[in-house]
This record gives C-alpha cells, sequence and structure tokens, in this order.
C-alpha cells in the first residue's frame, strides 16, 4: 500500500486535516456528513495504513466541500461561509498537488476538467457578477485565482451572456 502512487504522503496535510477537524465547526460538519452520506463508510475514508487516497480526497472534495461551499453561497447571509470553504479547499488542493506520487497529475486533471457542477456555477457567476455590488474588483480576483482554466472560460462566457442580457 505504501506504493500506491495515489496515497497522500505528507505529514502536513493529515496535521491540518486534524487540526481543522478540531477547530473548524464548518469543517468538522462537512467531513461528518460526507463521511456518513457517502459509499466509503466510516472506515473507508482513509486510504491504506490509515492514509488517504487521492482519489478519496476528491470525492471529499467535490461531494463535500464543493457542495457545501456552492450551497452556502446561494443562501444569503452565508457568502463568508462558502468563502471560508473554498479557502480550506484550495488550502488542502495545494498540499495535495505537491504529493510526491500522483500529485502533479491531480493538478493537470483539475485544471483540465472542473466538473459540470463547477462550471455550470461559473457561468451563472458570470451572469450576475456585474450587477452585485457586493463582488469587488478585489473579490473577483480572488474569485478568479481560485478557478481552473475552464471555470474562468465559463465566468466568462457567462459574464457576456449577462452584458446581452442587459442590452
Amino acid at each position: 500500500p505504501a506504493d500506491d502512487p495515489n496515497v497522500i504522503e505528507i505529514p502536513e496535510f493529515y496535521a491540518r486535516i486534524n487540526q481543522l477537524h478540531k477547530e473548524s465547526p464548518i469543517f468538522k460538519q462537512i467531513w461528518t456528513q460526507y463521511k456518513n452520506t457517502t459509499s466509503l463508510g466510516k472506515d473507508r475514508t482513509k486510504g491504506p495504513q490509515g492514509k488517504m487516497t487521492i482519489g478519496e480526497f476528491d470525492k471529499f472534495k467535490r461531494f463535500g466541500l464543493d457542495e457545501m461551499a456552492n450551497s452556502t453561497s446561494n443562501s444569503q447571509g452565508k457568502i463568508n461561509q462558502a468563502k471560508e470553504i473554498r479557502k480550506l479547499k484550495n488550502e488542502l488542493m495545494q498540499m495535495v498537488f505537491s504529493n510526491p506520487k500522483g500529485g502533479a497529475e491531480y493538478k493537470q486533471a483539475v485544471n483540465t476538467f472542473s466538473g459540470d457542477a463547477a462550471l455550470d456555477d461559473a457561468f451563472k457567476l458570470g451572469q450576475t457578477i456585474l450587477k452585485d455590488k457586493d463582488y469587488t474588483p478585489g473579490r473577483i480576483r480572488s474569485l478568479v485565482n481560485g478557478m481552473a482554466d475552464d471555470e474562468r472560460t465559463y465566468l466568462k462566457l457567462g459574464m457576456a451572456q449577462g452584458i446581452m442580457d442587459r442590452i
């Protein structure tokens, strides 16, 4: 199992997961909800020898962190919570990207394809971003910096559609 190219071998990653579980109620809620609602079950959320695989992390990212961030970003008054979730997700992803085995490939895959839900969200955000005064240039820059290439493309398409809708 230690030779599995998908096992995350970064001690700082596990230290951060444990710290977040203790200190962040949002992270703990997402982690618990994810574990209880996936086929991985309580005993399989960590890979061989108590370590998580990149595939398991990706499922947690998509079905835990992304879903919670998307559902809270659509709720009035929960924008800061969504921002915190995305910040945690990006921090953990950067650690996984640096995994000696499989990290670079995972980063390339994430940048190549973000998933239909993320693309749809980016398009919808683009349609409304110019109308919403909460989106300052700094906030937009921060959002764009956290997006994969294809998400940026869909954001631009949504912005173009939003402009066309206003004309």
